[in-house]
């Protein structure tokens, strides 16, 4: 694997994946917050990402990809 993520990379990776879950979930019976469902969760994602950075939680290479 060329990123060698860490243990706790992939719990990261895990926790962002279930908010993005959770977020489809609560917006399966609202077809207009379905249009704009992947704008608002890769905001978020994005948001928790860089929040995760600069706090020192994500390292490694996984960090690389994020502010390059």
């Amino acid at each position: 694997m060329l990123l060698q993520p860490t243990p706790q990379q992939l719990v990261v990776s895990g926790v962002l994946g279930a908010i993005v879950g959770i977020l489809f979930i609560i917006s399966s019976g609202r077809s207009r917050f379905l249009l704009i469902l992947p704008v608002v969760a890769a905001l978020i994602v994005t948001y928790f990402s860089i929040l995760g950075v600069k706090s020192g939680l994500i390292t490694g290479s996984v960090a690389m990809l994020l502010l390059h």
